[in-house]
């Protein structure tokens, strides 16, 4: 049995965090991922953040899946953002996304694995804790995807 290989995946690309936090956050920006997996990851995403990712996937990868989607990205005072489904919002060109990047999808995420469940992979194991403050994204079969960060459920528990 051939030994599967690792690297060092950085979360939230380095070269999009300001200098002076990249050492202290480095700890809980990176995870070990198989080399395959994390050469496809940016093949696909080249150098998006996580939030980029979801936006992508929204409006680009499966445009008519979703019906509905809030997105709310506060992560350690240095990056904020926030999206709805329906917003104009371009994170890479449509002609971008090649037929080729579809199948490494698979690569990434397996064969069966529904668009729903791609968005919470990307939330659980592609992002770092608490990147997300607030998700919630419909399918159109109406199932969801419903994500609080600890800082927000802390916030709804104190109301």
């Amino acid at each position: 049995m051939e030994e599967k290989l690792f690297s060092i995946h950085h979360l939230v690309p380095r070269s999009r965090i300001p200098e002076e936090y990249i050492q202290r956050l480095n700890p809980i920006n990176t995870r070990k991922k198989e080399n395959n997996i994390h050469e496809a990851w940016h093949r696909v995403f080249l150098n998006l953040n996580p939030f980029e990712i979801l936006v992508l996937f929204l409006t680009i990868i499966y445009p008519d899946i979703f019906i509905s989607a809030r997105i709310i990205v506060q992560w350690e005072n240095i990056f904020s953002d926030s999206f709805i489904l329906g917003e104009k919002r371009t994170v890479l060109p449509r002609e971008s996304f090649s037929k080729k990047k579809y199948l490494l999808l698979r690569t990434i995420f397996g064969k069966k694995t529904s668009p729903l469940e791609i968005v919470e992979i990307i939330i659980r194991d592609w992002s770092p804790e608490n990147y997300f403050y607030f998700v919630e994204i419909m399918d159109n079969k109406m199932n969801s995807v419903v994500h609080y960060s600890t800082q927000y459920k802390e916030k709804i528990n104190k109301i």
